[in-house]
């Protein structure tokens, strides 16, 4: 009988093998990723990768083979997809299941584009027929079939079953039965192990702060027998007092003993807590870059093969692994500090303020902190800035008003606004449509609320350069922090350099875009407006 299930979990070895090289012989570019996943058979998964194994059964990979080998073939490709294009890595625990759809929709896509012209499987069945149909009409809506633009579009068209049969002429879980190759389970498992250690972790606070109710508690006691030792100082004498205050002493010894004994228990406890979580998260920061690192070799080999002739790679696949390649920038972070500059102002600084030394302090005097928090902060300051918005036809008002609303809640959060500041911003397509100033936080809010964007013409940015230089030669502008261009498209740049800062902000542009060399650019998606 064992025999016999090692003859079975060797056969499904070899026709693993088997189905990876044939991949490999038609499509040698993605040599990097096919080889990337170590395989282990698994009795609990079926076929499916967390991003390091292969996990899958030997039963379902063989009837899976015998059924027909294309469709086995197309079920590693879709697995290692998802791992080249870092779908584990995104997921969102409390919309998995839109989040699932969109990555498999999105897998099949590149997977047809891949295979196109070396093997019509995929179109002669019936369920890639509809597959395809389907992927086409949602192309249709979203552009380039990247998994977070899908997501985004379900995530906000698609809010019930019936708009699901209405949009697909099928319902969520059908819909998600046709595109599903692999098990998605294991890309929510790590995150269910930070999880449980983000508990554990709370249970360890929750055993400090009882800690320190307990130390209240053991102080409040104190105070009593000390009222007590007053009381018995006036009936009994001088000796008297020294036996009591002796004997107290020794009590607040024994309690600062235990308390101290349970406090670094619990300091252990949460200190090994976080050790495990950070090693959890350096683990899946590694396995996360080194699929980055497998894609940019990727795009290189696709990008050579289609120099040559040597394959027929639609341009879907290559921009959306360019787009996954590229820098990714944190808007959040790059504007707080491409905005303002840093200045110290007078103004305590908890960030500086160490706790444990403060308590120390006051444990040891009971009524003097060892170390008083600084008293000046250095901040990020917003005085002087300008925003210029592309009108041009591309360019929607919605879309706008979002990237508006982002950048304000941004500096609010920073602190950044200071009591006065000189904040222009000015609307243009191919001339300056409009020049508003803001002055204060409440300024920004009714421009945003009342905003009706002018122009709808032809894109050039050299006119907001210009008339900022105007601006600065009248004093409009005296010391601007930076220019931030906010645009979906393609325009006429300045042939000279600014004085200061420029960043231009390209909006869900998949191809990298080529600005002046003096200038910066970010590109964020239309869900980080959200």
């Amino acid at each position: 009988m064992s025999s016999k299930k090692s003859d079975k979990k060797s056969l499904a070895r070899r026709t693993l093998e088997a189905c990876r090289n044939q991949l490999f012989f038609e499509n040698r570019f993605l040599e990097q990723a096919l080889f990337r996943l170590q395989w282990e058979d698994d009795g609990a998964v079926s076929f499916g990768s967390e991003g390091m194994h292969l996990y899958y059964r030997s039963d379902y990979v063989l009837e899976r083979y015998m059924q027909a080998p294309q469709q086995l073939m197309s079920d590693y490709l879709h697995t290692v997809i998802h791992c080249l294009y870092q779908h584990p890595f995104f997921v969102l625990q409390e919309q998995g299941a839109y989040w699932d759809l969109a990555s498999d929709i999105a897998a099949e896509c590149i997977l047809e584009e891949i295979v196109a012209g070396k093997d019509s499987f995929l179109q002669e069945t019936a369920e890639g027929k509809l597959r395809h149909s389907l992927s086409e009409r949602i192309r249709a809506e979203v552009g380039a079939m990247s998994a977070q633009k899908i997501f985004v579009f379900l995530r906000r068209n698609m809010q019930s079953d019936r708009e699901f049969i209405a949009f697909f002429g099928m319902g969520f879980d059908e819909l998600g039965a046709l595109f599903r190759r692999d098990e998605h389970r294991l890309w929510y498992a790590r995150n269910d192990e930070n999880d449980g250690e983000q508990e554990n972790s709370g249970r360890a606070e929750s055993g400090e702060r009882d800690s320190e109710s307990e130390s209240r508690q053991s102080e409040s006691d104190e105070n009593d027998r000390e009222t007590e030792s007053r009381q018995s100082e006036n009936d009994e004498g001088d000796k008297e007092i020294g036996s009591s205050q002796s004997k107290n002493d020794k009590s607040d010894k024994d309690t600062d003993d235990s308390q101290s004994e349970s406090n670094e228990k619990n300091r252990e406890a949460g200190s090994r807590t976080k050790r495990d979580r950070k090693e959890l998260q350096r683990q899946q920061t590694q396995l996360q870059q080194m699929w980055r690192n497998v894609a940019e070799q990727v795009l290189l080999e696709a990008q050579s093969a289609a120099r040559h002739s040597m394959g027929d790679l639609s341009g879907n696949m290559v921009t959306t692994l360019r787009k996954l390649t590229r820098e990714q920038y944190d808007y959040a972070t790059f504007l707080s500090k491409f905005a303002s500059r840093l200045e110290e102002r007078v103004q305590t600084d908890l960030d500086e303020f160490d706790y444990i030394f403060y308590t120390y302090g006051l444990r040891i005097d009971r009524r003097m902190p060892l170390i008083e928090p600084l008293e000046y902060k250095e901040k990020y300051l917003l005085r002087e800035f300008v925003i210029a918005i592309d009108t041009s036809g591309s360019c929607e008002g919605e879309l706008v008003e979002r990237f508006l609303t982002k950048t304000y809640n941004i500096l609010r959060q920073a602190e950044s606004f200071t009591s006065r500041v000189n904040i222009h911003i000015i609307q243009c397509d191919a001339a300056v449509q409009e020049d508003v100033t803001i002055r204060s936080q409440e300024d920004l809010e009714q421009y945003i609320s009342h905003l009706t964007l002018k122009g709808f013409g032809g894109t050039d940015f050299r006119p907001v350069f210009e008339h900022v230089e105007r601006l600065l030669e009248t004093g409009a502008l005296q010391r601007i922090e930076g220019l931030l261009y906010f645009t979906d498209g393609y325009g006429v740049f300045p042939a000279k350099p600014t004085k200061y800062k420029t960043a231009f902000v390209f909006l869900g542009r998949e191809e990298d875009v080529k600005v002046p060399a003096w200038a910066m650019k970010v590109y964020i998606d239309e869900e980080e407006l959200s």
